[in-house]
């Protein structure tokens, strides 16, 4: 069950749901005779389990759920080095659900701007793309942007054409 914390959110309910399924043909078939003093509790658990539906704990989607749902093309994956901490990379950028930052402008004669010159169409950043990660910091649109500015070597995932899911629900 630890292997499930790394799995996301659809894949760690289909692999419970597995396991409920195992666990109850192991009860009702093969070892239900041998361990007939435990058969009625574990099948009264086993009931349990399945009425209360035990919910995952909501979290931000992955980079790679991200590409699992939409397909890796959408995905860009852009280098860029800043020459000092205060060069401007030229973007201007705002939250995306909490969960990403999106481009609205690419400011002129700046970083990105000169780093777009030196690419075909498809693979420049342009208004409407999504930063979903940079540096390997992702589910954050603030910690994102953080990265942006605190790194001279960075590391984009951008997306395109994808409509990102809502942030997931705070518990209070």
């Amino acid at each position: 069950l630890t292997s499930l914390s790394t799995l996301s959110r659809s894949k760690r309910e289909m692999a419970l749901r597995d396991a409920t399924e195992h666990l109850a043909m192991v009860l009702q078939r093969r070892w239900a005779k041998r361990f007939e003093e435990v058969e009625w509790p574990a099948l009264v658990m086993l009931n349990a389990i399945q009425e209360l539906q035990i919910p995952i704990p909501n979290e931000p989607p992955k980079v790679t759920d991200l590409q699992d749902e939409f397909g890796k093309d959408k995905f860009l994956h852009v280098s860029l080095s800043k020459s000092s901490m205060d060069q401007k990379l030229g973007l201007s950028t705002v939250a995306e659900k909490g969960i990403a930052r999106k481009i609205k402008a690419v400011v002129e004669a700046l970083l990105v701007d000169e780093w777009n010159k030196d690419r075909a169409p498809s693979e420049q950043l342009t208004a409407g793309d999504l930063i979903v990660a940079v540096n390997g910091v992702s589910g954050s649109s603030d910690a994102i942007s953080d990265a942006l500015k605190s790194n001279t070597c960075l590391q984009l995932v951008v997306a395109r054409d994808v409509e990102l899911p809502s942030p997931p629900e705070q518990a209070m």
